[in-house]
């Protein structure tokens, strides 16, 4: 070994281990959850180990190894740069839990994409320095969410590369790493959080052991479906899954005190089938809020598809969670989870002083970290929708995509991130990366009924090869009264040529509160379209174009606000005109790119 603690080793050997350290590192639950870090390691190692380490530029890894169109510009996007902290953030984090398979593991200095093996000790050194020593490096370290480690806590001086010691450090330091790692923007969203006023945090779903007859053959269902449920919904911000201790199910936690607990009893159906009946209480409140009850075969063979009815009837944004929050939330700003439930009601409602109220609440710091991309990805929507800059649209296009971008920043593999991302660029006809970050969206959160019904209106115009899944998917999860969501899935169900499957949504019934009545027409005039009633969707388009101010004399004026792609829009106004719903505008386009 060197004095700088690497190891000289011959090539083959060097390969090998390289490898093997890989591949320990690939199987973990951490980078198993996060896709994009484990493939941005495997291309690294594998230029690496051709020699072509030190030849690496942000370019390459972003279009190579991150998989960014031909056209990145490397000088004004950070976002290689970005992924690269997380992933040595994240090598960090699994040898401070894990440590090396042997005495080698691989690691990435500051500024390089070559990837190097060395001794934990020579790698990490973070991980050795004494807590005493770290404790004088926090403390210049600005107030946060993080607590600091008190001088009661602090050990003696003397080093130790014990598993359980190195594990003990690097649980007090990954708070700090993970302020300094992240872009300023987001860490002022919440870091400066400390000096505003306690806000509502989102719940804790307590989900209790399922019950079922021990005699019977439910044991396994009842494993894999409660599994899957759990799993399900801890992709949703919507929710905090808590699950209580096998021994004491009552045992109060501080940091996991639930909101909502979710009782599940399995029962056996008939022929082969089993009946699962979920009631969901305010734990708060101590009242019954909400009940469900579904049949499901024994044996299951998606237990994803079967598990997902009930995930979007839990933790969607116009789920029961979320809707009964919603009663609560004040019209003061609040920042966080309660201006998240704003948000989706506006989408709702479409009411103006919703918006005033939205606009307000946004503005201000978020507290709870785990929230924070999401909560720029909803920015990112909001500048889109915003009236404010309705009259300049590239102008929403470009601080839309700053709030993208920063969703991505504080977390790439969070799916509202990767959804703005995926909207942005389908709007912008940017076809390539906008399947690119669809694909990661779903990924991360195949349950979210907006993700899917948005992203499936334009998979198919871009090529995208899963967008007939995504179709599928998006009808799967389609829920009752949600108007915003339904105006996607009509329009998915167009643009996928595919209008036969509008016949099973729901029927939609006219919202008493005139703020959204533009929004059921227009649904209203699509779906008489695509089910070939001429008469009943003329009438729901004179309906909707009486409600519309006089400047919008024209169909691509009427759509705007709505249908934000121009590609698309011109593919909605064609459609009806071919339907014979509306008449061209004098100045349309006689061809649209795909």
């Amino acid at each position: 070994m060197s004095g700088n603690g690497q190891f000289h080793v011959d090539r083959p050997a060097f390969d090998a281990v390289m490898r093997n350290e890989l591949n320990a590192v690939l199987a973990t639950h951490a980078f198993e959850r996060s896709p994009l870090l484990s493939q941005l390691l495997k291309y690294l190692v594998e230029q690496t180990l051709r020699g072509q380490g030190d030849a690496l530029k942000a370019y390459t890894v972003a279009v190579d190894g991150l998989g960014r169109p031909d056209d990145f510009d490397a000088k004004n996007d950070s976002y290689p740069r970005v992924q690269m902290v997380r992933l040595r953030k994240a090598l960090e984090k699994h040898y401070a839990e894990h440590g090396p398979q042997s005495e080698l593991c691989i690691y990435l200095r500051s500024g390089s994409y070559r990837v190097r093996l060395g001794s934990l000790a020579a790698a990490y050194p973070e991980l050795y320095r004494p807590l005493s020593a770290k404790a004088e490096r926090t403390s210049a370290v600005p107030e946060s969410d993080h607590p600091q480690p008190g001088a009661a806590d602090a050990p003696s001086d003397r080093p130790t590369r014990s598993r359980r010691t190195v594990f003990v450090i690097a649980a007090l330091g990954i708070g700090v790493l993970a302020m300094v790692a992240v872009r300023a923007p987001v860490r002022r969203w919440y870091v400066n959080a400390t000096s505003q006023a306690p806000a509502l945090r989102s719940p804790v779903l307590q989900v209790s052991a399922p019950n079922f007859d021990q005699d019977s053959d439910l044991g396994p269902l009842a494993r894999v479906f409660s599994a899957t449920l759990i799993d399900g919904l801890r992709r949703s911000w919507t929710t905090q899954v808590h699950i209580p201790p096998h021994d004491n199910p009552n045992a109060a936690h501080s940091a996991n005190t639930p909101s909502y607990r979710l009782d599940m009893q399995f029962e056996d159906g008939a022929r082969g089938t089993a009946t699962i009946y979920s009631r969901l209480s305010d734990v708060r409140a101590g009242t019954l809020i909400w009940t469900k009850s579904m049949t499901v075969p024994l044996v299951l063979d998606a237990p994803s598809d079967s598990a997902a009815p009930l995930i979007v009837d839990l933790s969607s944004p116009s789920g029961a969670i979320v809707s009964h929050d919603a009663r609560y939330v004040s019209a003061s700003s609040q920042s966080g989870y309660p201006c998240l439930l704003k948000y989706f009601d506006f989408l709702k409602s479409r009411k103006r002083e919703k918006e005033a109220e939205v606009r307000a609440c946004l503005a201000l710091p978020v507290q709870e970290a785990r929230l924070v991309p999401t909560a720029f990805a909803v920015r990112a929507f909001f500048a889109l929708e915003n009236r404010a800059l309705e009259s300049d649209r590239s102008a929403a296009m470009r601080v839309a995509r700053g709030f993208a971008s920063q969703a991505a920043d504080a977390d790439s593999s969070d799916a509202y991130a990767q959804f703005a991302l995926a909207r942005l660029d389908y709007i912008s006809d940017n076809c390539r990366s906008g399947n690119y970050h669809t694909g990661l969206a779903v990924s991360a959160n195949p349950y979210d009924p907006i993700i899917a019904a948005i992203l499936a209106a334009h998979a198919k115009r871009c090529g995208n090869a899963d967008a007939a899944a995504l179709l599928d998917r998006a009808y799967r999860l389609r829920t009752i009264g949600d108007s915003y969501a339904r105006l996607w899935l009509i329009l998915a169900a167009i643009m996928q040529d595919e209008p036969q499957r509008i016949a099973t949504l729901p029927p939609n019934r006219k919202p008493e509160d005139s703020s959204n009545v533009i929004n059921y027409y227009l649904c209203e005039t699509l779906a008489a379209a695509g089910l070939g009633h001429r008469q009943e969707a003329e009438a729901n388009w004179a309906s909707f174009t009486k409600l519309l101010p006089s400047s919008k004399s024209s169909n691509d004026a009427r759509l705007r606000h709505i249908i934000l792609s121009d590609t698309l829009r011109a593919m909605t106004i064609k459609y009806l005109t071919s339907k014979g719903v509306v008449t061209p505008d004098p100045t349309a386009r006689t061809s649209h790119p795909a």
